[in-house]
């Protein structure tokens, strides 16, 4: 398989979240590369497909990874084309003038790994769209506070991200949506998602509900599946 170097490294980023979720598997199926995963402690779900058509040479085939930082690294600042192919069961991949070949593990030791069908059926709900300039600036106030979870409501028509309580440092982010008033309380693993995303989100939640981020790019589709957590 063939792809420009920056479509593959963002996906991958996306989808394991800078490489906070360590391991993966690759299927890269005839409409494209699928990757379903969980986070270790099981505080979110992701699902992401690149489209076949974003490759400039592709091939159905399956491919495990037990170090997706390392991938990363590996691909970190590097432009041109991905060459990857999968030689004496090892992954090879190669762009520019570096090239690797990374062991794959057996499906059963990648822990990051599931199923589809084993992925939560949520409620139908169409969300709301939203800049993510507004969720970065939620972030920013959060590595100031440095709490360990975010509240996000909607009330009246206005969304808000609340960092912090009342009764330390609070700092409320307002939005105007169009939503039904719902409430719930995040952890860090939100914020670790607000650092891949871009342009616009939609967003899907209700009161002590998993939250649903989707952002669709021209090649790509990601879904984040965000579990509530309580106040300690």
């Amino acid at each position: 398989m063939k792809i420009d170097s920056k479509k593959f490294t963002n996906f991958i980023k996306k989808v394991c979240i800078n490489g906070a979720i360590k391991n993966c598997v690759m299927r890269f199926e005839p409409d494209g590369l699928h990757i379903t995963v969980k986070e270790e402690k099981d505080a979110c779900v992701c699902m992401g497909v690149l489209n076949s058509k974003a490759f400039l040479e592709y091939a159905p085939v399956v491919a495990t990874n037990n170090n997706v930082p390392f991938l990363l690294g590996l691909l970190k600042d590097r432009v041109g084309t991905v060459d990857m192919s999968i030689v004496d069961t090892k992954f090879r991949i190669s762009v520019g003038n570096r090239s690797a070949k990374l062991s794959m593990p057996d499906l059963k030791y990648v822990t990051s790994n599931i199923n589809d069908s084993d992925v939560p059926v949520l409620k139908d709900d169409s969300g709301f769209d939203l800049d993510v300039s507004v969720l970065l600036d939620m972030k920013t106030t959060f590595d100031l506070a440095k709490v360990p979870f975010v509240e996000v409501k909607t009330e009246s028509g206005k969304l808000k991200l609340v960092v912090g309580e009342n009764t330390f440092d609070e700092v409320t982010t307002d939005e105007t949506v169009d939503y039904k008033d719902a409430a719930g309380i995040f952890g860090i693993i939100l914020i670790e998602i607000v650092k891949v995303l871009e342009g616009k989100v939609n967003i899907v939640f209700d009161n002590d509900y998993p939250m649903v981020i989707t952002e669709r790019g021209e090649d790509y589709s990601v879904k984040w599946l965000v579990a509530p957590m309580e106040k300690v």
